[in-house]
């Protein structure tokens, strides 16, 4: 029988929160940032609602989403002044080693470069890569706006999750699944 003191704690979103509130870095831990990308989706969606209401003027929307593709890169770059990411252990840290780990499973993510990005710039691809993760989250909302009648709340909430946890994998470095080390894993 294990003393519950003994017993490790992982740290929850909302420790994460309050770790910021004082000052201190918040860590993410690889479910929490599960958590957190799904926390993005569900803000982008409520953008678009309130847009579509006239609540929010759409540059205003835009000003957000180009504030959110900095924050997300700054994280998976290890440079966010208030959040540090803990990867797995067997995944790369944040930074350099994580966009070369992303490069080596997940070429297709870097294809497409805005004119006048570095390619060799690290930070260049991991803000690519954050904007292509909110061209996904506008594709879903698409998709899910088409559905009219048949899309509730369940329904959405499980398609946030799935992206959310598809893109939790891919910011890791994974391919999901077709990663060398994930391969060698399997084998």
């Amino acid at each position: 029988m294990i003393d519950k003191a003994e017993t490790p704690v992982e740290p929850t979103l909302a420790d994460a929160a309050r770790a910021a509130l004082q000052g201190e870095k918040a860590v993410l831990t690889a479910r929490d940032f599960q958590d957190f990308l799904a926390g993005i989706v569900t803000s982008v969606i409520r953008n678009v609602l309130e847009v579509r209401a006239g609540k929010l003027k759409p540059d205003e929307a835009g000003e957000r989403d180009d504030a959110t593709v900095r924050q997300l890169a700054q994280i998976l770059m290890g440079e966010h002044e208030r959040i540090r990411l803990a990867p797995a252990e067997d995944a790369p840290e944040p930074g350099p080693e994580l966009v070369a780990e992303m490069e080596r499973n997940l070429p297709a993510l870097f294809r497409n470069l805005p004119e006048g990005a570095d390619p060799k710039n690290p930070r260049a691809l991991m803000v690519h890569a954050a904007r292509v993760f909110l061209r996904e989250i506008y594709a879903m909302v698409k998709a899910a706006a088409a559905d009219g009648a048949k899309l509730t709340d369940q329904v959405l909430r499980v398609r946030i999750e799935r992206l959310a946890a598809v893109w939790a994998a891919r910011f890791s470095g994974d391919a999901l699944g077709d990663s060398p080390k994930a391969q060698e894993a399997a084998r």
